[in-house]
């Protein structure tokens, strides 16, 4: 007998009471048919619906509930508010990447995207925690900050471009390497203004002198790090003096990366 269902209805013959269910059964499946169509699907209905045979059940929304609920999952903020570095931190974090870029009509891009769901910090912040190591710079999809947990994922994109730069220029002048290496080792952190040299391509946009060239390349294969930023220009450094060891000697194999994004 199912739960209650009164006395009256529990003295029908079993064949009557068998077929009362079916009526109820087909009334309910009916009723959830009708909220998927409108949209107000609950958690009861769906296997309601699966064990009528109803197959592919999607549930329909508004577009304007679907907007607002994309919009409320950006995390913008909803007033004017000041934040930490450590929320500053958090939030690279749960957005995975936030892109930089030289552009600032306004501001700086991160600092729009940064500002526009935490608030108002403090200028240099993202400069302390590159060179604190709770975030680090490097090729996403284009220049981003990235949470430092996601450095490993890297390595084999860094082992990829070991030999040819993100914009497939080939990496040839190992001496200029060699002398910029060693300046850093000896004094720290350097822009690429501490060497001097001029690009071949005077008045064009990717100019690059000999010594920012070799910097870019040892980004990009991960022999050298952004430790900060003075301005708007990297601060490179030696790996070893920049990420966490734990997370520069982890595996970077095919096998092992897919299972670190899923974990993640």
């Amino acid at each position: 007998m199912r739960a209650g269902v009164g006395p009256l209805i529990a003295d029908l013959p079993p064949r009557e009471l068998d077929a009362l269910d079916r009526r109820w059964d087909r009334s309910r499946l009916r009723s959830a048919e009708r909220r998927l169509r409108v949209g107000r699907l609950r958690a009861a209905d769906r296997k309601t619906l699966l064990a009528g045979g109803v197959e592919n059940v999607v549930e329909t929304v508004a577009v304007a509930q679907l907007r607002r609920y994309l919009v409320a999952h950006q995390g913008f903020a909803t007033r004017a508010r000041k934040s930490r570095a450590a929320e500053v931190a958090a939030t690279i974090g749960r957005l995975g990447c936030v892109q930089l870029d030289s552009i600032s009509t306004v501001e700086r891009a991160h600092r729009l995207t940064l500002a526009s769901r935490i608030g108002r910090y403090p200028v240099g912040t993202v400069t302390r925690l590159l060179g604190t190591a709770k975030i680090f710079e490097y090729w996403a999809h284009e220049a981003c900050l990235l949470p430092i947990e996601d450095y490993p994922l890297f390595k084999r994109r860094m082992e990829h471009l070991r030999d040819r730069h993100w914009w497939g220029r080939e990496r040839k002048d190992r001496v200029t390497e060699a002398h910029v290496l060693e300046a850093i080792r000896e004094r720290g952190a350097l822009p690429s203004r501490a060497f001097e040299g001029k690009g071949p391509m005077p008045g064009e946009m990717w100019n690059w002198k000999p010594a920012k060239r070799a910097l870019e390349h040892l980004f990009a294969a991960g022999e050298v790090a952004v430790a900060g930023r003075d301005g708007f220009q990297r601060l490179y450094d030696l790996p070893e003096r920049v990420i966490p060891r734990r997370r520069t000697s982890s595996c970077a194999c095919t096998r092992c990366a897919p299972w670190r994004a899923a974990a993640r």
